[in-house]
């Protein structure tokens, strides 16, 4: 008979994983922490975030474990998602990000968007 430390782990499924991520960016104050865990495991899998219920049996590799810990550890630290994933869309683009750059908003998209308008119209404000 094996001793327990003997037994190989059991393997991991992407829903387990999920649940465990979510539950410790949770616990750690993480916004979103269900859809931040998705984010992230879309980005290690390299899928859309949809495709992931799809793949809820899916065994999950040592190399993309490393990689989840890793980013789940990163974003419990309080560091953005941008960051962890290393880009970020504005504007329909997708743009790199590290700890170099700001991170664009929602209300920077917003304004941008004002401003092409405006451009485009030719008209000027006054103010």
């Amino acid at each position: 008979m094996a001793t327990p430390a003997a037994q190989s782990p059991r393997p991991k499924r992407l829903l387990d994983v999920l649940q465990a991520a979510t539950g410790f960016l949770g616990e750690h104050h993480v916004e979103h922490p269900r859809f931040t865990a998705e984010l992230l495991a879309s980005h290690v899998l390299k899928c859309r975030r949809l495709e992931l219920y799809l793949r809820f049996d899916t065994i999950l590799t040592e190399p993309q474990l490393a990689a989840l810990r890793t980013g789940v550890r990163r974003l419990a630290g309080g560091e953005p998602l941008q960051y962890v994933v290393g880009d970020t869309e504005f504007r329909g683009r997708r743009l790199k990000t590290d700890k170099r750059a700001l991170i664009p908003r929602p209300e920077t998209e917003e304004l941008s968007r004002s401003f092409s308008r405006v451009m485009r119209s030719g008209r000027r404000s006054t103010r």
